[in-house]
């Protein structure tokens, strides 16, 4: 039997790699500072940053992408988003405006196969 990478693992290997080095430095930095990460805050909008975040006493998910958001949310952290209300009502738009064009061609469509099919009734 001959096995082959697909790469999918080795991205796995080097994320989990890439996290706990980003750990070590963290813990390196905090004691050449005389830090006690139990007492400290961080905050982050990516889930890239959670080897950090989990080390500290004070996680904040700051305008978190959904990832960080859901694992924030779990874990009991604070999570903060102070992204513009425009912003969330253009999103808001967008979504209202995309339903409005599919009902309406939906609409169109049976308006149109009910007329055709009336005039070869006839």
């Amino acid at each position: 039997m001959q096995s082959r990478s697909t790469g999918s693992i080795q991205a796995a290997s080097s994320a989990i790699s890439c996290m706990v080095r980003r750990r070590r430095r963290l813990r390196a930095l905090a004691a050449h500072e005389g830090l006690h990460l139990a007492d400290c805050a961080a905050y982050s909008d990516s889930v890239n940053d959670l080897p950090m975040l989990e080390l500290v006493g004070h996680p904040c998910a700051v305008n978190p992408d959904s990832r960080l958001r859901r694992h924030a949310e779990v874990a009991g952290w604070k999570v903060r988003d102070y992204r513009t209300g425009r912003k969330a009502a253009r999103r808001a738009l967008l979504t209202a405006g995309a339903s409005g064009v599919t009902l309406g061609a939906v609409s169109a469509a049976v308006a149109i196969r009910g007329w055709t099919s009336r005039r070869r009734v006839s």
